[in-house]
């Protein structure tokens, strides 16, 4: 992560006080405590000064004299396609590979399934890279197994690219830098290993929804709007119960919100309607960033103007 924004420099000072933190953990038991407290403050302090330059320590919560330049927050949801078959068996082939590992080499951890191989590759090629570099250490039937994953999962990412998370955010912040707006971005690292749920209880506040559904309309994907469309549904309490609300077969109505979806204007009317919400056409002027120094209500999310709230929700 470090390495990600250029902070190369603070990796000695950061390396020495993770030493020095297992040093406390696994060295000697009769040492002498204060000698050993000592040296691990330095080395606290020296990791936390390399650090400060690079890092908020702090959530926006906590910043409150910088509200006057951010202005107000709010939760920016990106309309996320499901994942690919090949993104499914890539996690699940990593998956797999561990487990193998845990049982043969020594200091493997027991996280097979980590949260960070869902929100990036990053993390997931340095496994698969250690993977490669320990076949040496693994029985003849298991090493034969693990090298032909190894290899599957090399050719799968390859075929995956970036991450489709990654690429719905970074298509967000594109198209809010076009609008000459800054972006600053916290990411609620602790919804990553329940996204589903998260999301769910973010879309049941109305202007929320409101938002993400813009965001998606302004992909220009009918696809991804679809997708958008049914986690909506779902955080209004489900197909079955927008069914009734919308008057329409719970069949249909699943089929309608699927990303292959194409629903006519009559019953895309009346599902958003059961959201409490509903079309417009307005001035593509109407849909312009607000001048500098406007303070909006909520996060800044690039808006087609076309959903609005109703008086339904």
């Amino acid at each position: 992560m470090l390495h990600l924004i250029g902070a190369d420099e603070t990796k000695s000072a950061v390396t020495g006080y993770g030493k020095a933190l297992t040093g406390l953990y696994k060295g000697n038991p009769n040492g002498d405590v204060r000698v050993m407290g000592r040296k691990l403050a330095q080395k606290a302090h020296a990791a936390i000064t390399a650090l400060q330059p690079f890092v908020i320590r702090h959530g926006i919560d906590d910043l409150p004299k910088e509200h006057k330049t951010l202005g107000e927050w709010g939760f920016w949801s990106a309309p996320v396609p499901h994942a690919s078959n090949a993104q499914i068996e890539l996690v699940l082939r990593v998956d797999r590979t561990l487990r193998m590992l845990k049982d043969h080499v020594a200091d493997r951890s027991d996280r097979t399934n980590d949260p960070r191989f869902h929100v990036g590759w990053q993390h997931l090629d340095e496994e698969v890279d250690k993977a490669e570099r320990c076949l040496t250490q693994l029985p003849a039937a298991t090493r034969v197994v693990t090298a032909s994953n190894v290899k599957a999962m090399r050719k799968l990412r390859e075929d995956v690219g970036v991450d489709f998370k990654m690429r719905a955010v970074a298509a967000l912040v594109a198209t809010a830098m076009a609008k000459r707006e800054k972006v600053l971005l916290f990411c609620h690292h602790h919804a990553t290993a329940d996204q589903g749920e998260w999301l769910t209880e973010q879309l049941r506040d109305p202007e929320l929804s409101v938002a993400y559904l813009n965001a998606a309309l302004s992909e220009g994907d009918q696809a991804a709007f679809m997708l958008a469309l049914r986690n909506v549904a779902k955080a209004r309490g489900g197909v079955a119960t927008m069914a009734r609300q919308a008057g329409m077969n719970r069949v249909a109505l699943s089929r309608a919100l699927s990303q292959s979806g194409n629903p006519e204007l009559r019953s895309l009317t009346r599902i958003l309607e059961a959201s409490g919400l509903q079309l417009a056409v307005v001035s593509r002027d109407s849909a312009r960033p607000q001048p500098r120094g406007h303070r909006a209500r909520k996060a800044k999310v690039p808006v087609v103007s076309g959903i609005h709230r109703g008086a339904r929700y």
